[in-house]
């Protein structure tokens, strides 16, 4: 009970007075705020903070990165989360479109984007939990493209939480989109996929994350040493429109520089089984390369479970955010797929 009265009121603190207080200062000096107060929140990391996240970094970067420390990860990765949420929560501000213009200025691999989008059927911008990816699309629409986004209405604190605050800050955070002024998708299985289908067949740029844990298919993929579920549903959107997949990342580099990366397009040629699975495997090695590289950008170490089969092999479970049942469409296809290659980091940046 205490817990969830805490819980509760830092939330309820966080998105409304600390919210109001950001868009008072605006986004440089908030920027500068939050780097302190994340100092000061991974200092408390070392007496119990975080402690989640804490755990699953020291499980899994001993094998993944032994040159990295826990504490150095873990710092950087608050930074992320914090500087994300700042600048999402004041993008809708007119000092907050002037900052994304401003800061998200370096474009690398612009040219496959324009490439799929020459031949007429449509991109699939194809992020993922990891660096600012929600700011993936304001950055794109401040380089002339206009996306629409899939996006869960939800929130992961709905089962800690008072439900009144739940829903307050699901309120707060549909807000932010609605007056964002760009494109937003809300989840809804059947009818989302069909939106996202007219929009690809006029040639429209959807974008989409490609680790949600909501979906009707998923592929368990090796990933990070051991296996992961990841949804079919990017690769079947592709199979079914002839729209080319578009990884992109959107990394931190600095206090306020920004990369988006774009790479080369990936096309699921058709529905079948193992042409899906193909596709799954390609942008999930992608994604676990920057993953490798840059692990404190990834955002789903607080929400891993980490369990071993019955042959001894690591398998990462991650818990879904809860969401309105209406929702929910989410049964468990499995498919064994091939181990996976050494992957090297080759794309420089800092937090």
């Amino acid at each position: 009970m205490i817990r969830e009265f805490f819980k509760s009121a830092v939330i309820w603190f966080v998105y409304f007075p600390h919210g109001a207080l950001l868009r008072l200062i605006g986004p440089r000096c908030a920027v500068l705020y939050m780097r302190g107060l994340t100092f000061i929140y991974w200092l408390f990391t070392f007496v119990g903070a975080a402690k989640r996240i804490r755990q699953a970094m020291a499980r899994v970067l001993p094998e993944i990165r032994p040159d990295l420390r826990v504490s150095t990860v873990l710092r950087k990765h608050l930074v992320v989360k914090h500087q994300f949420f700042t600048e999402w929560h004041l993008y809708p501000t007119p000092r907050g479109r002037r900052f994304v213009e401003q800061t998200y200025r370096n474009f690398e691999g612009r040219e496959h984007l324009d490439a799929v989008l020459a031949r007429g059927r449509g991109a699939i911008i194809l992020s993922h939990h990891f660096g600012m990816f929600r700011m993936t699309t304001p950055a794109l629409k401040a380089h002339g493209y206009d996306t629409h986004t899939l996006v869960l209405r939800g929130t992961t604190y709905a089962g800690q939480t008072y439900g009144s605050v739940a829903q307050a800050v699901t309120g707060k955070r549909e807000s932010v989109d609605e007056t964002s002024g760009l494109n937003v998708i809300y989840l809804r299985p059947a009818a989302a996929f069909r939106t996202m289908v007219r929009l690809l067949n006029r040639n429209g740029i959807v974008a989409l994350a490609s680790d949600a844990m909501t979906g009707t298919h998923f592929v368990r993929a090796p990933f990070l040493g051991g296996t992961m579920l990841f949804p079919t549903g990017p690769a079947r959107l592709a199979a079914g429109t002839g729209a080319g997949i578009v990884p992109t990342f959107t990394m931190l580099d600095g206090l306020t520089r920004h990369r988006m990366i774009a790479h080369p397009p990936i096309y699921c040629e058709d529905k079948s089984s193992d042409v899906v699975e193909r596709t799954v495997l390609a942008y999930v090695k992608l994604m676990e390369e920057y993953t490798r590289t840059y692990p404190w950008a990834w955002w789903t170490w607080r929400r891993l479970e980490i369990e071993k089969d019955a042959d001894g092999r690591v398998r990462f479970e991650v818990r879904d955010a809860p969401i309105q049942d209406d929702l929910r469409s989410t049964p468990e296809v499995e498919r064994r797929v091939p181990a996976p290659t050494a992957l090297n980091g080759t794309h420089g940046a800092t937090v």
